[in-house]
């Protein structure tokens, strides 16, 4: 708008004027309409309402964006819960698996010692057995001997023999 027609308009100049001036131009190029129409007598009250209509707009546009943003701030919000949940979840399945490890490893330990068992008791009876074989041999051969020596005696009977052959 120029400067006289705006004081003759308006009463005063400023930039307000020149940005509302822009605004009404933008409108009419991205409309289609005039802004201002004079048909009848009407003032600029259609200006004012399309005015009204775009700060109306702009405010709806601000919720709309504000209302996104805190969508996005919930959203970021879920996934960080989400994903601290995740990681207490997998980590309370570590433990889990840890323990389930040592319980598998206790129950091997015991089978082996119990194996281990099994097999110093076969020994031992192994061993014993055949003591008692041994045993039995030599009771054998004794009853069979004419004249049985026992081996702790064995030195005392030797010296007797000698001196009573002599």
């Amino acid at each position: 708008m120029e400067s006289s027609m705006a004081r003759y308009v308006y009463g005063s100049v400023s930039p307000k004027i020149d940005v509302y001036a822009f605004g009404v131009v933008l409108y009419e190029l991205i409309s289609g309409k005039e802004a201002l129409m004079r048909s009848g007598g009407a003032s600029g009250a259609e200006l004012k309402g399309l005015v009204a209509l775009v700060i109306i707009n702009d405010f709806a546009m601000e919720l709309l964006q504000i209302e996104k943003q805190l969508k996005d701030e919930a959203h970021r919000e879920a996934l960080r819960v989400a994903n601290e949940e995740r990681k207490k979840l997998k980590a309370e399945a570590a433990q889990i698996m840890a323990q389930e490890r040592k319980i598998a490893q206790h129950e091997f330990r015991e089978t082996l010692l119990k194996e281990g068992a099994e097999k110093l008791e076969n020994w031992r009876m192994k061993v014993k057995n055949h003591g008692e074989k041994m045993a039995e041999k030599k009771e054998l051969l004794r009853q069979q001997s004419s004249k049985w020596i026992d081996e702790a005696n064995l030195e005392a009977q030797i010296l007797e023999s000698i001196v009573s052959f002599r």
